[in-house]
């Protein structure tokens, strides 16, 4: 049984993770939610690590960036799902949720599950 609580989109981009000792850099995501991504990668960090990851919003005139304060919460032999705890402003915050809620095939499921996903 999947126990998350959070509709998961396939959205491949450009990510990087950093815990302040390493980086993963050039890494795609999987999956995404208003709470965490799922990023492969062949480096994986340890469970509970707090880290930084910075979304890249491509083709555009000026690549977006959305950062957000996470830890890592599962491990696989070719990734790792973080969870996020926090966002860096407003506006990466819209950017997130208008990213899930476009590529969702229910947006109004997303708009119900945002009431419970706040970022501090």
């Amino acid at each position: 049984m999947d126990r998350r609580k959070f509709t998961r989109v396939e959205v491949h981009l450009q990510v990087e993770v950093s815990d302040g000792r390493m980086s993963l850099i050039g890494c795609e995501t999987r999956d995404l939610s208003l709470r965490g991504v799922f990023v492969y990668s062949d480096v994986i960090f340890p469970l509970q690590s707090r880290c930084l990851v910075t979304l890249t919003l491509t083709g555009l005139v000026v690549p977006i960036e959305i950062k957000l304060e996470s830890r890592v919460v599962r491990a696989e032999s070719n990734g790792i799902g973080v969870e996020f705890e926090g966002i860096q402003d407003l506006e990466s915050y819209h950017h997130l949720r208008n990213l899930v809620m476009y590529n969702s095939a229910d947006p109004e499921d997303i708009l119900e599950e945002e009431k419970s996903a706040r970022l501090s």
